[in-house]
């Protein structure tokens, strides 16, 4: 096939029927970079807002399990002071710690398990929708990128059909993927799907 031939293939392989006006690309482009953006931003200070309250959640727990000690050990006092969860989960979670300092904690050891049990839930809860949250983002940012790459050159896309029509399939395609993510990380955040039995924790 000769190069004036490929080209004529790319701008009209069928008649009229794959033809696709240049305002309809740049309306649509355009609409799919503002859609994200602003469906994204929402969906950003919700995330966020939960992450504060996952935050204070884990702060109560751990604040419990702490003044329930009658000797605050250096193992946790110093994770609690930096309000490093993580590491404090850490020193509950080690059994030969939890021998030498939370043996002299004014706890119930049932309670103290469901403190711990619902510690460790709220931790996975955080780095689930962070990981999630950092998923969305990296994906978003393809299809507004891509949108906002041929809102300038939509005439010139409009007049290979078949550049065109890929192109913009690829663009909805990944806008849909979005949606769908969104979906799932508000029902993370809002912790639905998870199980009804959820362990005992301390009040406010």
């Amino acid at each position: 096939m000769e190069p004036n031939s490929i080209l004529d293939f790319l701008k009209n392989p069928a008649g009229q029927f794959f033809l696709i006006d240049s305002n309809t690309l740049y309306y649509t482009y355009s609409t799919i970079a503002q859609t994200l953006a602003g469906a994204f931003g929402i969906l950003g200070a919700f995330v966020l807002f939960r992450l504060q309250g996952i935050n204070q959640k884990l702060k109560t727990i751990c604040s419990f399990i702490y003044n329930g000690a009658s000797d605050q050990h250096p193992c946790i006092r110093i994770p609690f002071a930096q309000e490093n969860w993580d590491d404090f989960y850490k020193v509950i979670e080690n059994r030969v710690l939890t021998d030498i300092v939370y043996n002299r904690f004014n706890i119930d050891q049932s309670d103290f398990d469901n403190y711990k049990e619902a510690l460790k839930k709220k931790l996975e809860l955080k780095e689930k929708i962070t990981k999630k949250a950092h998923k969305t983002l990296r994906l978003t940012l393809f299809p507004i990128a891509l949108s906002l790459l041929c809102l300038p050159i939509s005439p010139l896309l409009s007049q290979y059909s078949i550049v065109s029509l890929v192109v913009l399939a690829i663009a909805i395609a990944a806008s849909i993927k979005c949606l769908f993510l969104y979906l799932s990380l508000v029902g993370d955040a809002l912790e639905l799907g998870q199980s009804k039995t959820k362990p005992k924790e301390p009040s406010q």
